[in-house]
């Protein structure tokens, strides 16, 4: 990433908790908790009044429950169902509303309370001697994991508070080392790695995989890159007819392998699909469907529902292939199978990559959802009347959303489609 220096202020980190001495109420009983803990309660008390299914709810109390009686001073028999949190959640505003008008209290909290030093100019890093904005330096706060989706394993979980030193920053061997935005604490780790594209990292405390801090994505290698690959999009569009009708004809192939890879890349360039990954086994893409989700109809049509990527539902009913083959060929997939058998048994996500390269080089699954994208969100500027502008540009983009899938809990996110799929071009192209 850097040639010769890299310098930046690391991370910033959540302000300081300050206890008030909550207790919690169970089975009758007043329950003393710990700094941590007392966090932890109010992060629960309000997160259990999200809506949210009964397996969802179930998952996360039993996760949560199993944590949260680490943080307690001393072991309890009562159940989570036996605990009053709403009336935690009530008693620290009364208290907290105390606190205000006592100075008294206020200078007593003020001293007891560790500091968190003012945040610091963390809006840019210095690469080679030029200023490049920096992404998001937020470790998150802590509280209870909000998962996404019934499969999700950590829901409820407790997150604990992330500190300096289970951060390691990526500097170069002369650049300053920033103060620790936390008094009393240090950074976890220095590293000098010119070839990293990350400024910070750590493990998120729930579940384990590393998180980064870096360059914004505006900052002008990333947007380079982005461009790179809307190029790779754009070029690929006179192409992209012979690319279909080739694999059209694979669909026909005597080769069971072929007509599979054939028929597993159409749902992909139809419906624009991830690929999926052969390690999930809660979350499916194309080549990782099972047969329970898809029914084929009477008249021929096809429904798809199963749980993609983030634990996001996706749902195609009525959907019609372009080419007849197609349906034939996932008919007789389907055929004399059970419910949780793979579809599509001969191939792997790695095969199907392998084999769209195969009809042409710039080609890779997620170029082909990129390219699905622009395609789809171009036909729709095109086809609608130009005399309400802002309309016509708002719906081709929630269109977007929608067949790609992008959401955010039950809304479309416009946003995914904007950031990571759509080439800025086509819209500058529209304005004008």
């Amino acid at each position: 990433m850097y040639r010769r220096h890299l310098s930046h202020d690391g991370a910033s980190f959540p302000p300081v908790f300050n206890p008030l001495g909550t207790k919690l109420i169970c089975d009758g009983k007043e329950v003393p908790l710990s700094p941590d803990a007392e966090e932890i309660a109010l992060s629960w008390a309000r997160y259990r009044k999200r809506p949210m299914s009964d397996a969802v709810r179930q998952r996360a109390t039993r996760n949560f429950w199993a944590d949260f009686q680490k943080l307690l001073r001393s072991k309890i028999t009562a159940k989570e169902a036996d605990c009053d949190f709403e009336a935690i959640e009530k008693s620290r505003v009364v208290k907290k509303s105390r606190v205000k008008k006592s100075r008294v209290k206020k200078s007593r909290v003020k001293k007891s309370s560790p500091k968190l030093k003012p945040k610091l100019k963390l809006n840019f890093a210095n690469v080679d001697g030029e200023l490049i904005p920096v992404g998001n330096t937020n470790v998150g706060v802590p509280g209870v994991f909000m998962g996404r989706g019934v499969h999700n394993k950590y829901t409820g979980k407790v997150r604990r508070r992330v500190y300096p030193e289970d951060v390691t920053l990526n500097l170069s061997k002369d650049a300053p080392i920033p103060e620790s935005p936390v008094e009393g604490h240090s950074w976890g780790g220095i590293i000098a790695d010119k070839g990293a594209m990350w400024l910070a990292r750590w493990k998120d405390p729930v579940t384990h995989i590393l998180k980064y801090v870096y360059l914004a994505p505006n900052a002008e290698p990333a947007w380079q890159k982005t461009m790179e690959k809307f190029e790779v999009v754009r070029k690929l569009q006179p192409a992209f007819g012979e690319v279909v009708k080739r694999n059209e004809r694979n669909l026909h192939a005597k080769n069971k392998r072929m007509r599979q890879l054939s028929t597993c890349a159409a749902l992909i360039f139809e419906l624009a699909i991830r690929v999926g990954k052969r390690t999930s086994t809660h979350v499916f893409g194309a080549a990782t469907l099972l047969v329970r989700h898809i029914k084929v109809q009477i008249d021929g049509k096809m429904d798809l529902n199963f749980i993609g990527k983030d634990s996001v539902p996706y749902s195609r009913v009525g959907w019609v292939p372009h080419a007849t083959r197609i349906s034939k060929n996932l008919r007789d997939l389907l055929k004399g199978k059970q419910a949780n058998d793979r579809v599509f048994d001969a191939i792997s996500p790695h095969s199907v990559n392998e084999y769209v390269s195969s009809l042409n080089p710039a080609l890779t699954c997620k170029v082909i959802r990129t390219f699905r994208a622009n395609q789809e969100f171009e036909r729709k500027l095109a086809v609608a009347p130009r005399d309400d502008p802002r309309t016509v540009h708002k719906n081709a983009l929630l269109h977007v959303a929608e067949f790609c899938n992008h959401r955010s809990g039950p809304k479309l996110s416009v946003n995914t489609s904007l950031a990571n799929y759509l080439d800025p071009r086509l819209t500058f192209r529209f304005a004008r």
